[in-house]
């Protein structure tokens, strides 16, 4: 009986031991799950953060990218804008310069002029280098004082100077003779020289010449002596030079100035046997 108990008592011994065994590893496993859990629970609360930090980041990141989005837009519209004014400018400027070429061409020209007057008045025997460009231009009538005060400067410094003279005479001729021939600072070397460098005259030249001392001849009367003088030097001259076709032109102003070729011819005819200065004349 006694043995019997006993082994009852161990029995419940052992399967209270294990009970207890069994419980601590319940606990110890429900303390691991709540370890578990909690990690879980912080690892999900840290992505959530990082998350949100993230997605603050990218919403700045957002914002900063429109602000530069739209200022890159501004400027490039505005940039455009003042490439489209640029633009629009320099083609108003070429159309003007398209439509004033020929006023902004004299304007310049005359500048230039005026320069080259300038420096014939500070050296009247410069004349050699710059006459070809007066000669090759056409010179204001605002041209003609400066002009003449520099050939005046010449015959004081160079009066022998005959070749400085010539193409200060040739300038005139071409540009101005009507106001050469009737200023009395200037007439008598104008008739001396001029009409004896048909040589070197063109035909525009002279039809040029023509005109502004047949104006002048006009005015102060054909049968003066002054006149009959000037119209010799003219004729005679022309009937001998290499331009002696001209006489129609010549003719033709004479017409167109009131004064009759007939009395002219008269006045100029060595003698009333001349005849083939007359014919010529008349041709």
């Amino acid at each position: 009986m006694i043995t019997a108990t006993t082994t009852t008592d161990l029995n419940y011994e052992i399967l209270s031991s294990n009970i207890y065994l069994l419980d601590q590893r319940l606990n110890d496993t429900e303390k691991n799950y709540q370890t578990l859990y909690d990690g879980s629970a912080n690892l999900n609360n840290q992505l959530s953060t990082q998350i949100s930090a993230a997605s603050y980041t990218i919403d700045a990141l957002a914002i900063f990218f429109v602000i530069v989005g739209i200022f890159i837009t501004w400027y490039i519209h505005k940039s455009l804008d003042k490439i489209i004014h640029i633009k629009k400018e320099i083609a108003e400027m070429k159309d003007f310069i398209s439509e004033h070429n020929d006023a902004l061409y004299k304007r310049l020209e005359n500048s230039e002029t005026t320069a080259v007057i300038h420096r014939l008045n500070e050296e009247p025997q410069d004349i050699g280098n710059r006459a070809s460009l007066l000669l090759s231009r056409k010179l204001a009538v605002t041209h003609f004082e400066g002009l003449k005060s520099a050939y005046l400067k010449l015959k004081e410094i160079a009066a022998d100077d005959i070749n400085c003279k010539i193409q200060y005479q040739l300038v005139f001729s071409q540009h101005f003779p009507y106001e050469s021939i009737r200023d009395p600072l200037l007439q008598e070397d104008f008739i001396e020289i001029v009409f004896d460098q048909y040589s070197n005259m063109y035909k525009n030249d002279m039809k040029n010449l023509f005109s502004g001392v047949l104006k002048f001849i006009e005015e102060i009367g054909v049968s003066s002596e002054l006149s009959k003088l000037v119209l010799k030097k003219i004729l005679n001259n022309l009937y001998t030079s290499k331009h002696r076709g001209l006489i129609n032109d010549f003719r033709t102003e004479a017409n167109a100035q009131n004064m009759s070729p007939a009395e002219i011819l008269k006045l100029v005819s060595a003698t009333p046997e001349d005849i083939d200065f007359t014919m010529w004349f008349n041709s």
